[in-house]
């Protein structure tokens, strides 16, 4: 049997053009399966729909489109009770799905983001002064590091299993247990800011940080979250799940970030994160029938420019006058503003052979890969001819979006 599948990836730090190439992906078909695959809702994936809604996807799948369309967080994407609740009712408010929608599906070893982790990462950031990390405020890499000390769990251990997952924390606690774990969560943060001689009192985060309603608030949301999911086993193959083999007419693997992104314990700038290719292709090796012909389209995706949303270094000339109409990386206390650069495409060219290079390991008559390069924002800045001359020697499909 034959599959196709497609993945799409940024190619430099981020803010690419993700969200709406996985919705032009999705757009021929009634249904489509969005895989996120990694980091949490810190990305922020802008879609404007074909009737002009315009929605920044964070919680869910860009090609989420109706209550025809599946979403799956696999185990290395970090769930976030509140910021889902937020993102379903906004889904909701722009009936791009109903209150009814359930065609969501997590690993049972996903592990998720409290309140107190998204406080304590802005604090923490705020802290560091002009040497912060440029971070969303969302409370990933904080989460990572408190799974890392409170469970001894590392979620880029492939092998590793982790004590307290969501779904661990929703069937194995009563309302009680639950309190009390999040309570240990806050002494967490409260010893961390002691040590590192941050006063919680004299900031504006010590009434909801303390609050008891901070909590109740979170289980509500988890409650809410729960029910509208359906929970995996962590070695289920969600491409065979009977009703997605039977409903989803296409597969799309989301990514978030970008390659300059991925996981480097040497760069104080990057969250512990899968932004290549590695993952997914692995994983479908692994994963395929035996007696299935595999076809992943893989979508590259950059503007004519590099941007930079947060602090860290650039390896780039900036474009100090340069201008885009960008509504969704606005200013904020812990990324500061978006920033522009030059973008060297022969540079962007070794970049990208060398992330296609990981499919070398698997490419055989079952299982294809095909390099595509999206090109958006050219209504900005013209490059074509250039990334034409640049990639067309290698076989690459390229694709222009945005005249």
């Amino acid at each position: 049997m034959k599959r196709n599948f497609n993945l799409v990836l940024g190619s430099n730090y981020g803010d690419e053009g993700k969200g709406q190439t996985c919705y032009n992906l999705a757009r021929p078909f009634k249904s489509c399966l969005s895989i996120l695959t990694n980091g949490g809702c810190q990305r922020g994936h802008t879609v404007v729909n074909d009737n002009n809604i315009r929605h920044v996807f964070q919680h869910f799948g860009s090609a989420t489109r109706s209550d025809l369309d599946y979403n799956y967080f696999c185990k290395k994407f970090i769930l976030n009770p509140i910021m889902f609740k937020l993102e379903y009712e906004a889904l909701v408010s722009k009936a791009i799905i109903s209150n009814d929608y359930k065609k969501i599906l997590f690993n049972d070893q996903c592990i998720f983001t409290t309140p107190f982790d998204m406080m304590a990462n802005q604090i923490l950031e705020i802290n560091r002064g002009d040497k912060r990390h440029g971070s969303t405020g969302l409370g990933i890499y904080v989460t990572i590091a408190r799974y890392r000390d409170m469970h001894n769990y590392d979620l880029m251990k492939e092998s590793n299993a982790v004590s307290l997952s969501f779904n661990n924390f929703m069937t194995m606690y009563t309302y009680e247990e639950a309190e009390d774990y999040l309570y240990e969560i806050r002494d967490y943060y409260l010893k961390t800011f002691k040590e590192l001689d941050i006063k919680l009192e004299e900031t504006d985060y010590y009434k909801p940080f303390m609050a008891g309603f901070t909590i109740k608030h979170l289980l509500d949301d988890c409650q809410f979250m729960y029910k509208k999911m359906t929970v995996l086993p962590t070695n289920s193959n969600i491409l065979y799940e009977p009703e997605i083999e039977a409903n989803a007419k296409t597969v799309i693997y989301e990514n978030g970030q970008g390659l300059f992104l991925n996981c480097d314990e040497n760069n104080v700038h990057t969250t512990p994160s899968c932004t290549d290719i590695n993952y997914v292709v692995d994983t479908l090796a692994k994963n395929k029938k035996s007696n299935d012909e595999i076809e992943l389209n893989i979508y590259y995706i950059t503007r004519p420019y590099i941007t930079r949303h947060g602090a860290g270094p650039v390896n780039s000339k900036k474009l100090e006058d340069f201008k885009s109409d960008d509504k969704t990386n606005v200013p904020n206390p812990w990324q500061g503003t978006i920033q522009y650069y030059e973008l060297d495409i022969n540079d962007l060219k070794q970049r990208l052979i060398k992330s296609f290079s990981l499919c070398s390991d698997y490419i055989n008559e079952s299982f294809k890969c095909i390099p595509n390069l999206v090109i958006t924002h050219n209504d900005e800045m013209n490059r074509e001819e250039e990334f034409r001359n640049a990639f067309n020697h290698l076989g690459w499909n390229l694709i222009f979006d945005r005249f």
